[in-house]
């Protein structure tokens, strides 16, 4: 009888194949930076451009911050000036009414015209030929009044002042009872800005029998306020009165005092400035619209608001110019840290890639391709590596070649039927003599599971031996 051997037999070399094709899909990918040459050069580039940044950064904030401080200390100096030359001008004031009454005979010339009924022509022609002198010699006062206790002028170095009645006048009231000094105010009566030093004019029993007052124009105040000295070319100082309107001439209309108009400032620093009472500086919105750096000072003399300011875009000029050149320098140096990145990366990843490709041919059964070793490196050790990798390989598949030839060989010259199965069961050989005793031929057979019913069918009459 004859007699079926079964065998099973595993093809090694297939299976070494596909894990080599499957290994070698997960080194290439289209998605962005998986691969190692975009990993690398984003590495490179990131190195390069961070501490650009940060160096950048620090350097440009560092400078507006010492550029911030020099601008508010410039401006410092010039409100601490000008406050100064207004503190002095006010004193030369407040000094000057005091000498009118003085000299021989003034005051008892004074006495007469305020409490005598009748006036004198001599007397009021000499106080006010006095009076006019003393105008022309000190500059600082363009009229002197002399108010009787019903508020009417007496006497004036503007004639055309006498007999008015100025009883609801502010400076009036507060000089009956001593020595006054009004913040400069528009004043519908002289028909524009105006500072009033008043002190009351006393009898022998030491009574307040009128009033005698200078008044200046604030031209002294404009002049201060204009010079422009340590404000650069967009600077400017100027003063706001306790209502917010402007007072000084020239900012930020230069028409206001000649037509009466009233320009009203209400940016940060005058808000704070005028409604907390306190000095400062900081950056705001001018009243001009545009951003400023600037410097408010309250002076209690004036009950007015000093301001100092310039234009962010002059005060901070060299630091946007040192900025500019730092984004010149970082944008020059990522290009060249681009360039060399790009460089060591193709210099690291083209071998790479290299490998992945001949690695793919040789997958698609091309054996005797190797890759180049021209590098002393990690990278040529791999390759050197890869190369004797593949050769065992071919040598291994040459041995299984041979394996399967001899036992091709010793299957087809056996007396006997002899069949091999894969690990599911279905038929790999089927040897001559199994065609023979069965009449089935190997083509037909190799593929089908050993137990469908026609090999059965074939197989009833023989013996099985596991």
């Amino acid at each position: 009888m004859s007699r079926f051997y079964y065998a099973l037999f595993a093809d090694k070399t297939e299976t070494l194949k596909s894990e080599l094709l499957l290994n070698m899909k997960g080194l290439h990918s289209s998605r962005p930076f998986t691969t190692i040459a975009s990993r690398l050069l984003l590495g490179f580039i990131a190195i390069a451009l961070l501490p650009a940044i940060i160096i950048s950064s620090v350097s440009v904030i560092s400078s507006l911050s010492h550029s911030r401080k020099q601008i508010v200390n410039q401006l410092e100096s010039v409100a601490t000036l000008k406050e100064a030359e207004i503190g002095t001008w006010l004193d030369c004031l407040s000094r000057f009414i005091p000498t009118l009454t003085a000299g021989p005979g003034a005051e008892a010339k004074l006495n007469i015209l305020l409490t005598q009924e009748q006036e004198s022509a001599n007397i009021k022609n000499d106080l006010r030929e006095r009076f006019r002198l003393m105008i022309e010699h000190s500059l600082l006062f363009e009229e002197i009044l002399l108010l009787d206790s019903n508020g009417k002028v007496i006497l004036s170095t503007e004639r055309v002042r006498e007999g008015h009645i100025l009883k609801n006048q502010t400076f009036f009231r507060q000089g009956l009872t001593g020595r006054y000094f009004q913040p400069p105010i528009y004043s519908p009566t002289f028909r524009r800005m105006i500072v009033i030093a008043a002190i009351p004019v006393m009898d022998k029993e030491g009574q307040s029998v009128g009033v005698i007052a200078g008044q200046a124009s604030i031209s002294t105040l404009n002049e201060i306020m204009n010079e422009r000295t340590g404000l650069g070319e967009s600077g400017e100082t100027y003063l706001v009165g306790a209502n917010y309107a402007i007072i000084t001439k020239g900012y930020p209309d230069s028409e206001t005092e000649e037509s009466g108009k009233i320009v009203y400032v209400r940016t940060e620093g005058t808000k704070k400035a005028i409604e907390d009472r306190v000095n400062g500086s900081g950056l705001f919105q001018g009243h001009r619209g545009k951003p400023i750096i600037g410097v408010y000072r309250w002076i209690p003399e004036l009950q007015m608001a000093l301001l100092a300011e310039q234009a962010q875009s002059e005060a901070f000029q060299d630091t946007y110019y040192m900025l500019g050149i730092n984004i010149i320098i970082a944008v020059i140096s990522v290009l060249f840290a681009f360039a060399f990145s790009l460089s060591i990366t193709r210099n690291i990843s083209n071998p790479l890639a290299n490998l992945v490709d001949i690695t793919r041919q040789i997958t698609s059964g091309d054996r005797e391709i190797r890759v180049p070793v021209i590098r002393n490196d990690e990278i040529g050790i791999l390759a050197h590596t890869f190369n004797n990798m593949v050769e065992n390989i071919q040598k291994t598949e040459t041995e299984i070649l041979y394996l399967q030839q001899l036992l091709q060989n010793i299957t087809d010259s056996m007396p006997s039927a002899l069949i091999t199965l894969d690990t599911e069961g279905r038929v790999l050989t089927w040897n001559p003599e199994a065609e023979t005793l069965t009449g089935q031929s190997a083509e037909k057979i190799q593929g089908q599971s050993l137990w469908s019913p026609v090999i059965l069918l074939k197989c009833s009459k023989f013996s099985l031996i596991s």
